[in-house]
């Protein structure tokens, strides 16, 4: 398969990342570290995602993660985005960025999931392993990892949300 990520040098993208690359499939990161900021260089990098056959959206920068799931719904390229329970939170407080964009990018994907029609996932991830907040059990990637496996023999199945927002 050719895969196409944004995002892919550290946390849960590079964890996306190798995990498709120790399968041998054919990936390629598209990230600040090689040319490929976003929002700067979103017209370069939807021309690459366009071309591929699973592009995953994974970087945080403004709205690009909604203006790819609008531009590649007319292509056959299967489209994992990758939220955040934040858009939850989003709702009740509306001064944190990050959590209104993740539920921009929700609503953008729920309003293009017809148009899709099982070529799109979105998954909506809690705390990660690799957040250093000891109040919440975190969330390892190989389970993330493990869900987007599963997609790929199930497109049915079109949302994985992974809720530890629990105090331990």
């Amino acid at each position: 398969m050719n895969i196409v990520i944004t995002g892919h040098t550290g946390g849960l993208g590079r964890a996306i990342y190798f995990h498709f690359k120790n399968q041998g499939h054919n990936i390629e990161g598209l990230s600040r570290s090689n040319g490929f900021g976003l929002p700067e260089k979103y017209d370069e990098a939807l021309a690459i995602a366009s071309k591929c056959d699973v592009f995953i959206n994974n970087a945080f920068a403004g709205n690009t993660q909604s203006r790819f799931i609008q531009d590649l719904a007319s292509t056959n390229v299967k489209v994992i985005t990758i939220g955040s329970v934040a858009a939850d939170f989003a709702k009740y407080i509306p001064s944190n960025e990050y959590g209104v964009q993740k539920l921009a990018v929700e609503k953008c994907w729920f309003a293009y999931k017809p148009v899709y029609n099982n070529r799109c996932l979105l998954v909506k991830p809690g705390y990660l392993e690799h957040t250093a907040n000891p109040k919440f059990q975190p969330i390892a990637f190989s389970d993330i990892l493990d869900g987007i496996d599963f997609w790929f023999d199930h497109p049915r199945m079109t949302q994985i949300e992974f809720d530890n927002i629990q105090l331990i």
